[in-house]
């Protein structure tokens, strides 16, 4: 199973003729307007799958791990602008025959996909760090827009309040110099001598 991108290794020529995956074409969670291909009964199971896990899929539906299926981290889909990857399948051979018998449509293969991505390896603690990278992206997407600095990563530990510990504040309050103390002396009122007009001789 090749990827694209990182060191440089040799990849099939005939590349973009493979049938291109993303992994909003089986998500389960997104409407069809979001890039669902096929319904919503036949990817039961298949909410935010990773790209990872259509190329287990297809593994187990009997793709071939080499020649067969190529990652391609970096690439992301127009409607899934959060979701990262995607993958190439080998749908079908130099000579026209379809590489996993039965599979002839890109259609079946997305059927085929769905109905295995569920039992796929490491799919749970997949689908954990992407909810936790998902949530980290939309917010730095956030400040970007709203000019506002982004809040601490998910996932990362917040600062003690109250009787378990300080403040987020209580560092700055200790930092900052401390005003000097008011004078409690009332200033001294000067005398002030009026004089009195000469009268005129």
């Amino acid at each position: 199973m090749a990827a694209t991108g990182g060191a440089a290794r040799e990849l099939p020529k005939d590349l973009k003729s493979w049938s291109v995956i993303y992994p909003c074409y089986v998500d389960s969670s997104k409407k069809c307007a979001e890039g669902r291909k096929i319904s919503k009964a036949k990817c039961e199971g298949c909410d935010a799958p990773h790209p990872l896990d259509l190329a287990e899929a297809a593994l187990l539906a009997g793709y071939p791990r080499e020649g067969g299926i190529v990652i391609e981290p970096r690439k992301r889909h127009p409607r899934d602008f959060f979701s990262e990857g995607r993958i190439r399948i080998r749908l079908k051979d130099e000579e026209g025959k379809p590489v996993v018998e039965g599979i002839t449509t890109k259609q079946q293969l997305l059927e085929a996909l769905a109905k295995h991505i569920p039992s796929t390896p490491g799919r749970e603690s997949r689908k954990q760090a992407m909810k936790v990278q998902d949530e980290n992206t939309k917010a730095q997407v956030f400040a970007m827009i709203s000019g506002r600095p982004a809040g601490p990563p998910a996932g990362a530990q917040r600062p003690a309040t109250g009787a378990g510990g300080p403040g987020p504040g209580a560092a700055a309050q200790a930092a900052a110099p401390a005003k000097p103390a008011a004078s409690k002396s009332k200033p001294k009122k000067g005398k002030v001598v009026k004089k009195k007009p000469k009268k005129g001789k």
